[in-house]
């Protein structure tokens, strides 16, 4: 596909523009820097990837614009083909370059092979598995956020990421007090280990969603330490261990500070469960030398939200996840 706007022409992905768009990438986006595993990992390798959703901009004899788009050929586990959505989840353009349209003739194309493919919703930009970040940063890019409201996208979420400093970090004695009566209630707050692979696995299948049993089950397979894995277990009737919670650490792109997932399951919730495993896994990430802990994705006035912020997290980004139906 070939088009041309604004003296610059528009084509998609060909084999060698790899290198060109990485670093325009770094230069345009530096808040949202990348390293050249990741881009690569997170495109041209991930198993959906389609050179046709892949836009590209020149100009002068160089690249000037990138836009990168997806849809799902291949079902994840727990996932189906998601046959009505896309992806936008990248879109940018040399800053010498701006305000030609070229962003605007980008985003066409992409709406043009979205809805070749019979696809009927886009978003920005929560793909699974290799989204780069929830959304629009409106704090940091506000031009960003004017142009899809532009063309027409509204804002479905409004997540925070968030983070927490954990050079001093020590466990309250009253988290360690509900510990200790969480165990005498029969529920243990332990690291995983091979006999609760199995359990771990089947509660976030039943309860939870396939993108963090991937995640779980990629760092095991990963190598990642049995400390990475936090789990609360209790004994089930039949004597069987059953996970009722669980958090994790370093299961993201081999980024050891990123916390998550975690979650408890409904029927447990309200025991403060999710507190133990919480500071728990903080006093384990302090110990192994970490200075923070960070996650992308939350909203503060949730149960959630309002645990971390407790446990010392502040709000650092806050992203618009936006939405558009096509015609």
């Amino acid at each position: 596909m070939v088009g041309d706007c604004a003296r610059s022409t528009l084509r998609t992905y060909r084999g060698g523009d790899e290198s060109e768009i990485w670093r325009l990438w770094n230069q345009c986006l530096p808040r949202e820097g990348i390293s050249w595993e990741q881009f690569l990992k997170k495109t041209i390798l991930d198993q959906n990837f389609d050179p046709e959703g892949a836009i590209v901009a020149e100009a002068d004899g160089r690249i000037v614009g990138f836009a990168y788009s997806i849809l799902r050929r291949i079902p994840m586990q727990g996932i189906d083909l998601e046959p009505e959505r896309g992806w936008l989840t990248a879109i940018f353009v040399d800053p010498d370059y701006r305000r030609r349209g070229i962003a605007s003739a980008m985003l066409d194309q992409i709406v043009a092979f979205l809805a070749r493919n019979g696809r009927r919703v886009l978003s920005v930009s929560p793909y699974t598995p290799n989204y780069f970040w929830p959304g629009v940063d409106s704090g940091h890019h506000p031009e960003a956020d004017r142009f899809f409201q532009k063309h027409g996208f509204e804002i479905k979420s409004a997540p925070h990421a968030m983070e927490a400093d954990l050079r001093f970090f020590a466990i309250p004695a009253e988290v360690s007090e509900k510990i200790r009566q969480l165990e005498e209630e029969g529920i243990c707050i332990q690291f995983i280990e091979p006999k609760l692979y199995v359990p771990l696995f089947t509660t976030i299948e039943q309860h939870f969603s396939a993108e963090w049993l991937r995640v779980a089950r990629e760092a095991l397979w990963r190598g990642a330490s049995q400390d990475s894995i936090l789990v609360a277990v209790r004994d089930k009737p039949d004597g069987t261990a059953e996970v009722v919670g669980w958090c994790q650490y370093g299961g993201y792109d081999d980024m050891p500070e990123r916390f998550g997932p975690f979650g408890v399951i409904e029927a447990m919730r309200g025991k403060q469960i999710g507190k133990a495993l919480l500071y728990r896994c903080m006093e384990t990430m302090r110990q192994k030398g970490l200075h923070s802990v960070w996650f992308l994705w939350t909203h503060l006035d949730s149960p959630a939200g309002k645990l971390y912020q407790k446990a010392g997290f502040k709000p650092y980004r806050q992203f618009h996840v936006y939405e558009k139906a096509l015609a």
